[in-house]
């Protein structure tokens, strides 16, 4: 087990770097406590300047004419880096609109995130195959009620990412290639699940996907935002003015006094954006605003219920971190921005390193910030980035909600590190979450079933600064809350594999799971539902799919469910597919959806499988699991698509 223990460097609180020799997981004495290191945030150093702003068009104009003679520039409207997130779960939360459960993962309570599924008046809404197909669930049913298409026939080149729910509004988010904008078509859903379309509305903006990041989300049920970067430096997000057959004027949603100049020279240019949308007013016109930062493209973006938070890399030669002894301490090569959800303002704090994707970062409730971050050089989280990292060197940022003032930039010291223990061999795929009062992560593999079949995750307490390493029978692929507890998904000699991490006092490992049929991992975190039944235990559902062959297409074929009491697992069976993934209308809408075919729901008793074109509604009795009916969503379209 690795046991750090603190030491004082140069006022930082950095672990003993000792290597260590792993043993067993749980049985070691409980190590010193870390006196030295808080259990708050550090105050970041005094404010070293300021955020700048455009004094003018002229001036802004020669800016992009500067930058792009020195670095070249896209100006020809091709999209830059792109964004798009991987999914935590809000448990027990009501919906966006206030009417049910979300059954979308959330990573934040008040954040919710675009999703394939949603529950909304009553109704399971589907988006599939570039329709929206809302089926009723209330007074026991499981019946289709309505399909509608989400875009124009003239508009083909589209990418179906995901929708959210506003109240009674559906809002679908697409990437139009035709119009190099985000669509955001705005649908009615009534009492008895008839869908209207509204309006659509296009955001001109650089393609908005990353394979650990979503396009959107909504806070509070009320405002919708977008991170959007741009390498094209001459493009500022446009909002346009809907017309019968497209978009007529554009209007900017970026004005001077929220575009802000880089806080040094870089190479790679990009324009980082924040754009939020008042959805306050239903059916009212969108109307967005938004907050514009020049910087290296390299980037990361979290969002949380009160900021926006933006890191963004210059990727560093020098391969000593700060959280380690005799490093020079005027080097920093990374910024975090904070742009304020209520009023746009913005703020900054000087750093080092790079996180892995959004599940790096958290806001704490007094507002402080903590990230985890490595010190290898990275590309950000464009397009997938993220999943073909190789992180070494690992620390804990922590910067105080303080040290972010309008319009001032801070400068972190090494006090604002804490030094964690790194895997053994750097992997693909590393996972890391925050938890309640503490931060997992650990290494994934890079093929369909693992070789090693065994892994270690590390555990590290926010409060007193340890970190325990935790032995387990696969490797980790995800990491899934289980209300104050954690579950590691990973990858077995056999293939998937399930391990209960108790966090209760000391972290340990608890039950552990693996199907008797081999089956390889899925690391699409919004496939991963747990509904709580007891403060004991719960329902988890999980896709899952099997390999057809070499060359073969990999497909999900069931949803995998399991009861949890006490942190043990009991299969309770697993709801199938009939259809698979078979294309059936022709490719109408769409023959690809950017968010995945398979999704589990749970709805107090109620359990449901979204797999491919079919759903499917199981019913539990004495712990098994059996299938009750199914439907085939396209069932709508037979009585008439729209």
């Amino acid at each position: 087990m690795l046991l750090p223990l603190a030491l004082e460097l140069g006022g930082a609180c950095v672990p003993d770097p000792t290597p260590q020799v792993p043993n067993a997981a749980v049985t070691a004495p409980d190590p010193p406590r870390m006196d030295a290191c808080p259990a708050t945030a550090p105050a970041t150093g005094a404010a070293q300047g300021s955020l700048v702003t455009f004094a003018s068009a002229d001036e802004l104009q020669a800016f992009r004419r500067h930058h792009g003679q020195v670095w070249g520039g896209a100006t020809d409207g091709s999209s830059g880096p792109r964004v798009g997130t991987i999914g935590w779960r809000n448990f027990g939360s009501t919906g966006s609109g206030g009417e049910g459960i979300s059954v979308t993962n959330v990573q934040e309570e008040a954040v919710d995130e675009g999703g394939i599924v949603k529950v909304a008046r009553g109704h399971l809404v589907v988006l599939r195959r570039g329709r929206l197909f809302s089926i009723k669930i209330g007074d026991d049913a499981l019946e289709p009620v309505d399909s509608i298409e989400v875009g124009m026939d003239f508009e083909p080149l589209v990418w179906n990412d995901e929708f959210l729910v506003a109240g009674s509004e559906l809002l679908v988010i697409t990437y139009s290639y035709m119009n190099r904008a985000t669509q955001i078509s705005r649908f009615e859903i009534g009492p008895d699940g008839h869908l209207e379309h509204h309006v659509t509305d296009y955001l001109r903006s650089g393609s908005d996907y990353a394979s650990r990041n979503h396009t959107s989300r909504l806070v509070r049920g009320k405002t919708l935002v977008f991170y959007m970067p741009n390498l094209d430096i001459e493009q500022l997000p446009e909002l346009c003015v809907p017309e019968a057959w497209g978009c007529g004027a554009w209007n900017p949603v970026v004005d001077l006094s929220h575009l802000y100049k880089p806080l040094r020279s870089v190479g790679d240019i990009a324009l980082h954006t924040v754009v939020t949308c008042d959805l306050s007013t239903p059916g009212a016109p969108l109307r967005c605003a938004g907050t514009g930062i020049f910087g290296p493209a390299p980037r990361h973006d979290y969002v949380s219920e009160r900021a926006v938070y933006l890191w963004v890399m210059q990727p560093s030669e020098d391969p000593s971190p700060p959280w380690r002894p005799r490093r020079p301490q005027d080097r920093n090569n990374a910024t975090v921005y904070r742009i304020d959800l209520r009023d746009r303002t913005a703020s900054a704090v000087r750093g080092f390193g790079t996180p892995i994707d959004p599940l790096s970062f958290e806001e704490d409730s007094r507002g402080d910030l903590r990230v985890l971050v490595h010190a290898n050089r990275s590309g950000g989280d464009g397009t997938w980035a993220a999943g073909i990292e190789m992180p070494d060197d690992l620390a804990l940022f922590r910067a105080a909600g303080e040290s972010f003032v309008a319009g001032k930039v801070f400068v972190s010291g090494p006090e604002a590190y804490v030094d964690l223990p790194d895997p053994p061999d750097p992997a693909f795929r590393f996972q890391n979450r925050f938890l309640p009062g503490f931060l997992l992560y650990g290494s994934g593999t890079t093929s369909t079933f693992g070789d090693e079949g065994r892994g270690w995750v590390w555990a590290h307490d926010l409060a007193d600064q340890q970190t325990i390493r935790i032995d387990l029978p696969s490797t980790v692929d995800q990491i899934e809350p289980l209300l104050e507890h954690a579950v590691v998904i990973g990858t077995a000699e056999r293939g998937l594999a399930f391990a209960a991490i108790d966090l209760s006092s000391r972290p340990r490992l608890a039950g552990t799971f693996i199907p008797e049929r081999p089956t390889p991992v899925d690391t699409r975190s919004h496939g991963f539902a747990y509904a709580p039944r007891a403060a004991t235990g719960g329902w988890l559902g999980l896709p899952i799919f099997y390999p057809r062959g070499r060359g073969a297409r990999e497909e999900h074929e069931e949803v995998l469910y399991l009861d949890v009491h006490d942190l043990q697992f009991t299969q309770m069976g697993a709801l199938e597919s009939k259809r698979g993934n078979r294309i059936v209308d022709g490719c109408e809408g769409s023959c690809f959806d950017g968010g995945g075919n398979a999704r589990s729901v749970i709805l107090g008793e109620r359990v449901f499988a979204l797999l491919g074109d079919e759903v499917i509604e199981g019913e539990v009795t004495d712990g098994r699991l059996r299938e009750r009916r199914r439907l085939d969503i396209l069932d709508a379209l037979r009585g008439g698509s729209r």
